[in-house]
């Protein structure tokens, strides 16, 4: 079983505090209590539409819900983007060594047909 995600400890204290049964969220998000069930046992991650709405029913904003503060957001923003800057970097190495051999390839052609 996967470790449980922080947010659903958030969403189980919520439905402790108003008295709501997983069935009863279950109703509110339009899923099975199974689906619930398997959300908070870590057998499937619960989808961002599921996130929202219970953000809206309990009137909570999804940052807080997911308990994030504004840093933290940025700097995991920064780190992803750190990341796909690398994976661009190979990528435009890849490229120009790409371009090189079609350059070195074209003018070997070019030298074996070109007229005498």
């Amino acid at each position: 079983m996967a470790q449980r995600v922080e947010y659903l400890n958030r969403i189980a204290g919520l439905l402790t505090e108003k008295n709501m049964s997983y069935s009863e969220l279950a109703n509110v998000l339009g899923c099975s209590r199974n689906t619930i069930t398997n959300y908070f046992t870590g057998k499937t991650s619960m989808p961002v539409e599921h996130l929202l709405k219970i953000s809206e029913h309990f009137k909570i904003p999804l940052i807080e819900l997911l308990q994030l503060d504004q840093s933290t957001l940025v700097n995991q923003l920064k780190a992803r983007i750190e990341d796909k800057e690398k994976i661009i970097e190979k990528l435009e190495k890849q490229l120009k060594y790409l371009q090189d051999f079609y350059d070195r390839f074209s003018e070997s052609v070019y030298e074996q047909i070109k007229p005498k």
